[in-house]
């Protein structure tokens, strides 16, 4: 996989692309759902946008950990 795309002088991070488009995926799937059962529609929005809040703080939790020991060994 490449890491970054060359597009109109723009360097773009290939990570970016792929949330982008799981972001989109889920949007459509969240709406195609909400038309199948209309009675589960805020149900469907909240597990989004929970999901969306856990992703964060996971990402920021596993960042903290990978670089916390390099931090800890530069503080001395």
């Amino acid at each position: 996989m490449h890491p970054f795309i060359h597009c109109f002088s723009k360097t773009i991070p290939m990570y970016g692309v792929c949330v982008a488009v799981g972001i989109v995926f889920v949007v459509i799937y969240v709406w195609m759902q909400e038309r199948r059962s209309p009675a589960h529609a805020g149900t469907l929005e909240l597990c989004v946008i929970w999901g969306g809040v856990g992703a964060l703080i996971g990402a920021k939790i596993l960042y903290l950990l990978t670089v916390l020991p390099d931090f800890w060994h530069d503080l001395s």
